[in-house]
């Protein structure tokens, strides 16, 4: 915990810092404020959808990172990226544009594209010297929270269906696999979008992200905690189904989890990712 504990204790305010963030904090309100239209419906939206609440979250803790980032600068003023002055004008516009043709997708995408530029646009990203500099990190995690992410749910639909497939093919449960449904002798499961793990793998790459920014310095390293967790994410959620059809079919049906696995899921979610942390903790302690 020493690199949350550093990052904390240089988050130190003084009055000078306060005056140097304001035209950030001044333009993050009016840009809230302005946007408030298209700002509720996507944060409604992250509130009642399972796969995509993980925005609550992302968003906030991009925004941490990245005042902590700033506030660490040994002289904070403005020192503006016209890249990025030009991006989010572009994003700003995009807001408008999707709102004009009602496509929430192009809206969304824009507000949290501009929302992220926002500090880099006033701030830059500098360099403190030989061998300590930013990163673009803190922002674009923010970029997680893009509504991009069902595009790809099919695709981990595909695979729980594959994995539970064939673990059922070597195992001695009569079944019939037609689609996306299994027949079993006492019932059926169907193998629906909700199935697919996308959730968890959301979950899991932004996990694996922060605790990799936190705690590792080494691109090997970083590629270990996040493969390892997303691996784990996948896995988890295939023994998550193989389980219930397993538990169906002793069961004759009748077992709660049968019609409600959601719990189940990130229950087993839960301990792959203690499992998944004691490594890391082994990993970091190797460096």
């Amino acid at each position: 915990m020493t690199t949350i504990s550093r990052l904390t204790a240089a988050a130190k305010l003084s009055p000078g810092v306060l005056r140097s963030l304001f035209p950030l904090v001044l333009i993050y309100a009016a840009f809230l404020f302005f946007n408030r239209e298209a700002i509720v419906p996507l944060l409604a939206g992250w509130w009642n959808s399972h796969e995509a609440s993980q925005g609550l979250l992302i968003m906030p803790v991009s925004l941490w990172l990245t005042l902590q980032q700033l506030i660490r600068r040994p002289h904070l003023n403005l020192w503006p990226s016209w890249s990025w002055v030009v991006l989010f004008v572009a994003a700003s516009a995009g807001i408008h544009l999707g709102g004009l043709m009602h496509v929430q997708l192009i809206e969304f995408c824009s507000l949290i594209i501009a929302f992220v530029a926002i500090s880099v646009a006033l701030y830059g990203i500098r360099q403190h010297g030989r061998g300590h500099h930013e990163s673009y990190f803190p922002p674009l995690y923010g970029l997680l929270a893009l509504p991009v992410w069902d595009y790809s749910n099919f695709i981990f639909q595909l695979g729980s269906l594959k994995a539970t497939e064939l673990f059922l093919k070597f195992s001695p449960i009569p079944n019939y696999v037609e689609g996306f449904r299994i027949e079993l002798a006492s019932g059926a499961f169907m193998v629906d979008a909700g199935c697919s793990g996308l959730r968890y793998m959301v979950s899991a790459l932004a996990i694996a992200l922060l605790y990799a920014y936190l705690y590792f310095r080494s691109w090997r390293a970083r590629l270990i905690c996040v493969g390892s967790l997303l691996v784990l994410a996948l896995i988890g959620n295939w023994l998550r189904i193989i389980l219930i059809v397993v538990i169906g079919y002793v069961t004759d049906m009748q077992s709660p989890l049968v019609n409600d696995h959601a719990t189940f899921g990130w229950v087993i979610f839960a301990i792959l990712l203690v499992i998944w942390m004691m490594a890391m903790g082994r990993l970091e302690r190797q460096k």
